[in-house]
């Protein structure tokens, strides 16, 4: 998934965030074991973790690394938070143009010449958004050193070298405090410092509690400044300020989308109850791919990668709906078709004869096939040179038969020498109607189209004396407005029958 994700994107985000993604495994075990317990602040089951570095505008997995005791440590990490940061930086940094000029003919990793290189979708080293696990004052100076940026929140107890926590906002607040709740202008105690290379920034304010947020080659300011949050409508809609600092602005727009990827897995409903501990994290790899895949769909659908590839909101499918589709085309499609690239290599295709193989891919063989965007636009209304699926039609116009002497149209009652040997009237006879006639009367006449229409069923001549019982000295030529009228209630007829 990340290196399908990564070799489909031409340029990343410069932002981007860390955090963890849960999958739960409820085992068996003895009574006392924990194994039906449950993860500490977690809704889940005991199972595994998982940390993932994404784009922070969208959801964008780019690197990603499981969560054990196993891990050595790198550059002197001993922390798992840390180190496992410091893990994914190094995987991002093989993925960092070197120069805009040579970046295509660099073909070594940086830091291992004997391995190849990713493909380079970041033109600067990115800036880093994740919470306090990750970050301490050991990590913020290897990020300061190796030219990358870091925004994140800070423990009590991580504070910077050299600042005395009294100056600093570290207090807990109490549980069902009423002073907690309430919004604390506090202008942010602001200390900075400059190393060897990178300045560091440190942001302590008051707002419902203590907080932290430590910067790392990020923030060139930080002032209070006010937020209006509003609420309800009409008459009970509500406003009120929130206090804000460009620090805790910064992170807030960071350090969400990955707790969104987290909230889509759940809806996507990828569980059951097992023994077998391995399935939990395979679907949760699965609801992840279903979870990129529509982010994916969305950003296609905003038209501003491909004009054609637009799509209308009120056209736009939901989650769940997307769910549903990408379900059902998964279910319904099959490696022997080898329409897509790793087709060949499945066991069902390998394990076939060459000349079945042969004849599987004779399609993807014999060149392009049309694309979705060629297909809206032939579609296109008023332009359009598509007029749905006639292959019915086709079968009609392929049984026209002709006659020896004139017989009466079904459509308008005029006399024709033209039948449909596809269609029978209750005697088991062929049907009468003019087909591309020549005459002076009937010339340009489309009896034959409008008798197979399903918006002109029941107009025809014969159609009001057989199917409705009226008489036929009554009929007249249907115009636009009546083919129009009919179509629509051919249609309602349609949906509630469900045909």
């Amino acid at each position: 998934m990340v290196h399908n994700c990564n070799a489909i994107t031409k340029k990343a985000d410069e932002n981007q965030t860390v955090d963890e993604t849960t999958w739960g495994h409820a085992g068996y075990g003895e009574a006392g074991s924990g194994l039906t317990g449950r993860l500490r602040n977690k809704k889940v089951n005991k199972g595994g973790q998982t940390t993932i570095m994404s784009d922070s505008r969208r959801f964008r997995p780019r690197a990603y690394i499981h969560r054990h005791k196993l891990h050595q440590a790198k550059a002197g990490m001993t922390k798992r938070g840390p180190n496992e940061m410091v893990n994914l930086l190094m995987e991002i940094e093989t993925m960092v143009k070197t120069n805009e000029d040579d970046a295509e003919q660099t073909n070594t990793h940086p830091r291992s010449p004997t391995k190849p290189t990713k493909k380079k979708i970041f033109n600067r080293k990115p800036t880093v958004c994740a919470d306090n696990f990750f970050f301490d004052n050991q990590v913020c100076d290897w990020i300061g050193k190796n030219g990358f940026s870091s925004i994140g929140t800070t423990a009590r107890n991580i504070l910077p070298d050299g600042v005395q926590k009294e100056y600093l906002h570290v207090e807990k607040s109490q549980a069902g405090c009423h002073r907690a709740k309430a919004a604390q202008f506090t202008h942010p105690i602001v200390a900075v410092k400059n190393f060897d290379g990178y300045q560091r920034v440190h942001v302590s304010f008051q707002s419902t509690s203590s907080t932290n947020i430590t910067t790392v080659n990020c923030l060139n300011e930080c002032s209070l400044f006010v937020e209006i949050r509003e609420r309800g409508k009409g008459e009970n809609k509500r406003y009120w300020g929130i206090e804000m600092n460009d620090g805790r602005r910064m992170y807030l727009s960071l350090y969400w989308s990955i707790d969104v990827a987290d909230h889509l897995l759940k809806n996507a409903a990828l569980y059951y109850r097992t023994w077998k501990y391995w399935h939990a994290p395979m679907n949760h790899g699965f609801a992840l791919c279903i979870v990129l895949a529509y982010g994916i769909y969305e950003e296609c659908g905003e038209g501003m990668i491909e004009d054609d590839w637009k799509v209308e909101l009120k056209k736009k499918k939901t989650y769940f709906e997307f769910r549903e589709i990408l379900s059902a085309q998964m279910l319904s499609y099959h490696p022997k078709n080898q329409l897509y690239p790793g087709d060949e290599k499945m066991r069902v295709v390998t394990s076939m004869p060459r000349k079945g193989r042969a004849k599987c891919s004779k399609r993807k063989e014999e060149g392009p096939i049309v694309s979705l965007a060629q297909l809206k636009k032939a579609k296109r209304y008023g332009t359009s040179r598509l007029c749905g699926p006639l292959d019915k039609l086709c079968n009609h116009i392929s049984h026209i038969q002709g006659s020896k002497r004139p017989l009466v149209c079904a459509w308008c009652g005029l006399n024709t020498y033209s039948v449909c040997g596809k269609c029978k009237d209750d005697k088991g006879k062929p049907i009468p109607l003019h087909y591309n006639p020549k005459g002076e009367k009937t010339k340009g006449s489309l009896c034959f189209y409008h008798y197979h229409n399903d918006s002109c069923f029941g107009l025809g001549k014969n159609d009001r004396n057989r199917i409705l019982g009226l008489k036929r000295s009554d009929w007249s030529l249907p115009d636009k407005d009546d083919i129009k009228d009919n179509a629509s209630h051919i249609s309602s007829l349609v949906d509630d029958a469900g045909l």
